[in-house]
């Protein structure tokens, strides 16, 4: 029998000795944990079934239904409210923004409206997403107040030439943009804004403005508001030509322009000249338009042909000659004859010309009985006016001019004079009055 040894100690309980064991101590700290186990043997599990296919989080409308009134509620059919709950916040496309109050069935639900994108009252359409959203947030804060759009003058200065710049003080430009249009009212023009400083702009004279027409260049200019304004839109198409007018009345072929103070002068009251002499009119074009095609002038059998020429006064030069004039007077008859210039010639408006004829060396007799009398016109009074085109040179008398000779006639007399020349124009060239 194998010895057990027991520590403790002996101890006599009366009848022998017994063993008292020694007392235990405290429980050792845990050891550290081994290492691991060899991997077992077990492959993996197989892989479990598909799950059920799960539910979209949108729908869309089956019927149309109308917006409400914001905080309004509106009950509306969609595919399916599978997906929703009651509070959650969801957006109807091109509609606004809703929270769902109740779930009426799986097809059904009742909608307030937070936030709309159409007019209440207007109709959503059929096939339009419902689909969950945020909620709107906040409102932001207030933007800061924006600046006025309008500058006043400060200082004066003078309108510009069309398309001209000139520097305006103003008291604002902050809301100035380079190249936007203004306008100035008191001015009622149209600008363009060039550059711009705190206190000044450089502005472009446009020359119109919407209606009237623009204060002219060099006005002067103290107050005012220039403001934005359009710019001038392109012009539009040209419109369909309108009916041909009634044919007015057949016109006259020429126009006798007539002079009653005119080329021939009687010398301190002799009635016939000495000898070569050249008479003509001073006159002035008045008109745009206006063509001379010849003149008429007083002449007597036995003078030969004649032609008639046209000077410029400023440079006292021969602008034309007449195509040779016949004289077709007999049995010493007077008479009138007309010249043609060949092509006509144009005249210029401001321009002064003369008219001449050379009387040959002719000794012309004005007041012999039976004959033209001192002062009368052979064609009429009145007959140098713009509205034909011509007029007298005031500030001659509207007096003829002579000179000697076959030259410029440029001497002016302050007798009287009787009518022997005459231009002509013609009638189809002059505009309407």
């Amino acid at each position: 029998m194998a010895n057990i040894l027991i520590p403790g100690y002996l101890k006599w309980d009366g009848q022998k000795y017994i063993i008292d064991p020694l007392p235990v101590g405290p429980q050792g700290a845990p050891g550290p944990i081994g290492p691991a186990g060899p991997a077992g043997s077990g492959g993996s599990g197989a892989t479990g079934p598909t799950g059920p296919t799960g539910r979209n989080a949108y729908s869309i409308t089956t019927e149309t239904f109308i917006q409400p009134e914001i905080f309004g509620t509106v009950t509306i059919v969609t595919e399916s409210t599978a997906w929703m709950i009651e509070q959650l916040v969801i957006a109807i496309a091109n509609a606004g923004v809703y929270q769902i109050q109740t779930i009426v069935d799986t097809t059904h639900v009742t909608l307030i409206l937070l936030s709309d994108l159409i007019s209440p009252g207007d109709t959503v359409p059929i096939s339009t997403v419902v689909a969950p959203t945020g909620s709107p947030g906040e409102d932001g804060t207030n933007g800061t107040n924006g600046s006025s759009p309008r500058s006043s003058v400060e200082a004066f200065f003078s309108q510009p030439n069309v398309s001209s710049n000139v520097t305006v003080s103003v008291n604002i430009t902050d809301w100035m943009v380079i190249g936007e249009t203004v306008y100035l009212d008191i001015a009622n023009c149209n600008y363009l804004i060039v550059s711009f400083t705190e206190s000044s702009v450089v502005l472009t004279n446009l020359g119109y403005a919407a209606s009237g027409d623009p204060v002219p260049p060099m006005t002067g200019i103290a107050t005012g508001n220039i403001v934005p304004t359009g710019s001038r839109g392109p012009t539009g198409a040209t419109g369909a030509t309108g009916a041909t007018g009634a044919t007015g009345p057949a016109g006259a072929g020429t126009l006798l322009v007539q002079v009653t103070k005119a080329a021939y002068v009687q010398y301190g009251g002799v009635v016939s000249d000495a000898g070569d002499i050249t008479a003509g009119v001073r006159f002035a074009c008045v008109r745009e338009g206006i063509e001379l095609i010849g003149g008429q002038f007083y002449w007597q059998d036995g003078l030969g042909d004649a032609t008639m020429k046209l000077w410029d006064v400023l440079g006292e030069s021969l602008l034309a000659t007449s195509d040779n004039v016949t004289n077709t007077l007999t049995g010493g008859s007077y008479g009138i004859l007309t010249a043609t210039f060949t092509p006509p010639v144009t005249l210029f408006p401001g321009n002064e010309y003369v008219i001449s004829v050379r009387d040959n060396g002719f000794s012309w007799v004005k007041t012999v009985a039976g004959q033209i009398p001192n002062g009368t016109p052979i064609w009429g009074d009145g007959c140098f006016q713009p509205s034909v085109g011509l007029a007298q040179n005031n500030a001659i008398g509207g007096l003829g001019v002579i000179g000697t000779g076959d030259v410029y006639p440029d001497i002016e007399d302050s007798l009287n004079y009787i009518i022997c020349v005459m231009p002509l124009v013609s009638a189809t060239t002059l505009p309407a009055i």
